[in-house]
């Protein structure tokens, strides 16, 4: 799928996930459209840079929004249970507690979370700065 993302509006769609497939989108477009693209936001897969490094050759290319916010939630998450797995085994089990429920408190937009949940991470800011950097981060 190729997506204007300024409108929001979907500009071509076609079954596949490989060069082949967005070089039929490049076909249709032409050369003279193609090398106007100033800006190109897609996830990190090397066939669609490959594709838009020879097609748009102006083209900046970027991640898309979408996926860098699932790679820094899964990264957070994967802090989450590491540091989670780290209490349990050293026999914190107060620790171990409030990270278990800590998991939404985390995922959310400071301005949705719950009062349980703000105070959660209110906690963790405070007894945990190796998670509570990785929160700021994502």
């Amino acid at each position: 799928m190729v997506v204007d993302h300024d409108s929001g509006r979907l500009v071509w769609a076609a079954p596949g996930s490989d060069e082949a497939t967005l070089t039929r989108f490049f076909d249709a477009l032409g050369d003279d459209r193609a090398e106007r693209i100033r800006l190109v936001s897609a996830d990190a897969a090397s066939w669609i840079a490959n594709v838009v490094d020879a097609r748009c050759p102006r083209a900046v290319q970027t991640m898309d929004p979408y996926h860098v916010t699932a790679w820094a939630t899964k990264a957070l998450d994967e802090v989450r249970r590491q540091t989670w797995n780290d209490a349990r085994r050293a026999g914190q089990k107060a620790v171990a507690k409030q990270l278990k429920g800590a998991r939404y408190a985390l995922w959310k937009n400071p301005e949705d979370l719950t009062q349980r949940q703000a105070s959660k991470l209110a906690d963790i800011a405070v007894t945990n700065k190796r998670l509570y950097r990785a929160y700021l981060l994502n």
